[in-house]
C-alpha cells in the first residue's frame, strides 16, 4: 500500500471514530508516514492537513467539550473506552508497515537509489565520451560563452550539414561551379551551403590568375578534394575538417605547414592530416624556400572544406571577428561597405600597410580602434567584442527629509542622509514603484515610468512625509469568551514576533487604490495587514487589496471584512462577486495573506496567526493577462492600515 493510499486509508477511518485512544493511533500512522517521507512536500501538506482534522476530532470528543448540536460530551466512567476498528480493515494481500518493517524499506529504498546513480553517472559518462562535444548545441555554446585561447569566433549558428567556404584576393573575380554559368564573387568570398552529394567542380578567374579544383561530398562527411587543384599564378590551400580532424591539401609542393607557430609536417602530394584541431580558430602558415602565405582557419561545426586562393600582388587580407551580425566596419575612419556575418568580416587584397579598423553597430557602445598591419601574403587579424547599451535611467531625490528610506520595488535602495538629496543611477528601464518610508511618518508611493538615459526627479510635496496620527482606542465588545482570554499558542507568538526594520510596519493613509508592486511576472505576493483606523460611521471597517489592477473599472478585489472573505471582479465597471467564504476576522487585527498571481489566474488564502488556512480559491483571468496589471491597497478618506513583511517571490 503507497503512503498515499493509507493517508486515504486513515481519512476514512476519520469520521467513524468515537475514542480519543482511536484518534491517537490514526495521528501516530499519519506521523510515522511524514517521518519516512521527508523530502516528498505535497505529501508532507496532506498529512499535516489530516493531522489537523485528527486534532479538531479529538477536541469535540474530549470529555465535557460540547458538540457541534450543541449536546455535551459525557465523561465515559473510568478510564474505559469502547474498542473499536481503526477504520475499514486492511486488505489481506497488504502487510501492515509497522517500524520494523518501514526500516527495511528504507534501507531497500537506499540501496537500489545508489544502484541507480552509480548507471544513471556511467551512461553520462559514456555519452560525453562518443559525443566529444560534436552536437551543434554544445559547440555553439561553447563558442558564444567560452572564450578560447586562441580566440575562438563567436560566431552565430552554423550549418550542420556539408559546406564549401572558398576564399580568395583574386578580386573583382567570378566562380563556376559544376560548369554553370559564371558569377561575381562578392568581396572574394563563396560560401555554399547543404552540397548535394556527388562530385562537384569549381572553376575561379581573376585579373591576375585562375584556379580549379574538384571534391567529392558524402552525407554528413566533409568535402574531399577529389585530385591535386591547380591554378596558374595562384595558390590554392584546402583544408577539409570535422570534429577537430583536418586534412590538408595544396599546389604548392613540397612546402612546410605551421599550425598556431608549431610545425605541423611537411605536405606532399598525398597532403598532411592535422589533429587535434579543436573548436577554435589558427594561424595556418605555408613555408616554401622563397615564400610563405599565412591564412587565418576558422572553426565551424559543420564539416566543411576551406579553400584559400591566394595570387601574388604586393598585397595581404584581413579578418575583422565582432561576434555580432550586421556590424559596419570602418577603415582608415571610411565605411567598407559591407556587413559582418556570422560575427566575422573577411577583406581580400588590402594594400601592404598600417589600418586603423573600427567597428559600430547601432544599441552597441562604441569600442576603441584597432590598428593592423597588412604583409603581403599574409591574413591579418582584428578582433572587437561588442558591448550592448545599458539600458538604464537615473532618480534623483531632492529636500527629503533625513532619514528617510528609498525602496524601488520593495527593494532597499537609499537612505537620504543630512543633506536631503540623493541620486540613483543604473536604474532599467520601465515602470516601478517608488516608497518613501521614515519612522513615525506615513509612507508614500509612486508609480513612475523611467526611460533610458534620462533623470525623474522627486521634491517638493512628493517628498514631504506627513506625521502618522496614533491609533485611536477601541472598546472591546463584552462577550463570554472575552471573560476568560486565551493565551496564543507558541506558533502564533513566534509568527507575530516584530518583524526586522527593513520588514517593519508601514503605515498607508486614504488615497483611494494605492499601488504596491507593479507584477511584470507570475510570482506570489505575501504580506500582513491590519486597519489602525477607521473611516466615517457610515463605513464599515475593512482590509482591501487588489491585484491585476488596470485602472479603477478593471481588477480584481478582496476583502476582509470581519465576516467574510470576498472575491470581487470589475470587468468595465461592474463588480462581481465570484466567492464569500465565511471568515471571522477583526480587521483591526493582523491578518497574514498569501497570493499567486499568473498570467491566467490569482489565488488567495488567508489565516490568523498560527491557524489554519481559509482558501479564497483561484479565478480565472478570462482573456487578461494578471501580470500586465499592478497589485496594491484600496484605501478610503479618513482610514489608516498598516503592512509588514511585504514580499514578492518570482
Amino acid at each position: 500500500m503507497t503512503a498515499l493510499e493509507q493517508l486515504q486509508w486513515v481519512e476514512s477511518g476519520l469520521n467513524d471514530a468515537q475514542s480519543l485512544e482511536t484518534l491517537r493511533t490514526l495521528y501516530d500512522r499519519v506521523q510515522a508516514i511524514r517521518q519516512s517521507y521527508p523530502g516528498d512536500f505535497d505529501l508532507q501538506m496532506s498529512a499535516a492537513d489530516l493531522q489537523e482534522r485528527l486534532v479538531q476530532r479529538g477536541r469535540r470528543l474530549r470529555p465535557g467539550t460540547a458538540r457541534p448540536d450543541g449536546v455535551a460530551v459525557a465523561a465515559p466512567p473510568g478510564n474505559e473506552e469502547a474498542d473499536e476498528p481503526l477504520g475499514p480493515p486492511l486488505p489481506p494481500d497488504v502487510v501492515e508497515m509497522d517500524a520494523k518493517n518501514w526500516k527495511r524499506a528504507i534501507y531497500a529504498g537506499a540501496f537500489f537509489a545508489i544502484l541507480l546513480f552509480a548507471a544513471f553517472f556511467y551512461l553520462i559518462q559514456m555519452a560525453r565520451h562518443l559525443n566529444q562535444l560534436s552536437g551543434p548545441a554544445a559547440k555553439q555554446a561553447s563558442a558564444a560563452n567560452a572564450p578560447s585561447a586562441k580566440g575562438a569566433t563567436p560566431s552565430a549558428s552554423a550549418p550542420a550539414t556539408p559546406t564549401l567556404r572558398l576564399y580568395t584576393d583574386l578580386v573583382p573575380g567570378k566562380v563556376s561551379v559544376d560548369g554553370g554559368q559564371e558569377v561575381e564573387l562578392q568581396d572574394g568570398e563563396l560560401t555554399l551551403e547543404k552540397l548535394a552529394e556527388g562530385h562537384h567542380q569549381v572553376r575561379l578567374t581573376g585579373p591576375s590568375g585562375n584556379a580549379a579544383f574538384e571534391f567529392q561530398v558524402q552525407a554528413k562527411q566533409p568535402p574531399q578534394l577529389a585530385g591535386a587543384p591547380s591554378a596558374d599564378n595562384a595558390m590554392i590551400v584546402a583544408v577539409s575538417a570535422q570534429a577537430g580532424e583536418g586534412q590538408l591539401a595544396t599546389n604548392a609542393i613540397p612546402a612546410q605547414v605551421v599550425l598556431d607557430g608549431k610545425v605541423a609536417g611537411d605536405v606532399a602530394e598525398g597532403g598532411l592530416h592535422l589533429s587535434a584541431l579543436g573548436t577554435n580558430d589558427h594561424d595556418l602558415e605555408i613555408r616554401r624556400p622563397h615564400d610563405q602565405q599565412r591564412f587565418i582557419l576558422t572553426y565551424t561545426v559543420a564539416p566543411v572544406l576551406t579553400v584559400f586562393v591566394k595570387s601574388d600582388p604586393n598585397a595581404g587580407s584581413l579578418l575583422v571577428i565582432t561576434g555580432e551580425d550586421d556590424a559596419a566596419v570602418l577603415i582608415n575612419d571610411r565605411s567598407y561597405g559591407r556587413l559582418t556575418q556570422r560575427g566575422e568580416l573577411r577583406i581580400p587584397s588590402l594594400k601592404v600597410g598600417t589600418y586603423t579598423i573600427s567597428v559600430r553597430k547601432p544599441g552597441f557602445l562604441d569600442t576603441p580602434p584597432s590598428v593592423v598591419q597588412v604583409s603581403k601574403g599574409v591574413e591579418s587579424r582584428a578582433e572587437f567584442h561588442l558591448l550592448p547599451v545599458p539600458q538604464v535611467a537615473t532618480l534623483e531625490i531632492i529636500g527629503a527629509q533625513p532619514g528617510t528610506t528609498v525602496y524601488l520595488d520593495h527593494d532597499l535602495l537609499a537612505t537620504i542622509g543630512a543633506g536631503g538629496s540623493a541620486v540613483v543611477p543604473s536604474i532599467h528601464s520601465g515602470e516601478h514603484v517608488i516608497e518613501l518610508e521614515r519612522e513615525g511618518s506615513v509612507t508614500k508611493h509612486f508609480v513612475r515610468t523611467f526611460v533610458t538615459g534620462q533623470k525623474t526627479v522627486l521634491s517638493g510635496t512628493d517628498v514631504t512625509l506627513e506625521k502618522a496620527a496614533p491609533p485611536e482606542p477601541r472598546p472591546s465588545p463584552i462577550s463570554p469568551e472575552a471573560a476568560t482570554p486565551k493565551a496564543p499558542a507558541p506558533e502564533a507568538m513566534k509568527e507575530e514576533a516584530p518583524a526586522s526594520p527593513a520588514t517593519g510596519e508601514r503605515i498607508q493613509q486614504g488615497g483611494g487604490y494605492v499601488t504596491f508592486h507593479v507584477t511584470k511576472t507570475p510570482g506570489q505576493y505575501t504580506f500582513w495587514a491590519r486597519m489602525r483606523k477607521g473611516g466615517h460611521l457610515l463605513h464599515k471597517d475593512r482590509i482591501e487589496w487588489f491585484a491585476g489592477y488596470q485602472d479603477d473599472k478593471n481588477h480584481v478585489l478582496f476583502q476582509v471584512d470581519g465576516k467574510h472573505l470576498v472575491v470581487r471582479d470589475f470587468v468595465d465597471g461592474k463588480g462581481t462577486d465570484k466567492r464569500r467564504i465565511p471568515f471571522e476576522a477583526d480587521p483591526h487585527q493582523w491578518i497574514q495573506v498569501e497570493m499567486t498571481v499568473t498570467a491566467g489566474s490569482v489565488a488567495v488564502r488567508v489565516r490568523h496567526p498560527g491557524e489554519a488556512w481559509v482558501d479564497g480559491g483561484s479565478l480565472p483571468s478570462e482573456g487578461r493577462d494578471f501580470t500586465e496589471g499592478r497589485m496594491g491597497f484600496l484605501v478610503s478618506g479618513g482610514e489608516e492600515i498598516g503592512v509588514r513583511n511585504f514580499q514578492f517571490v518570482k
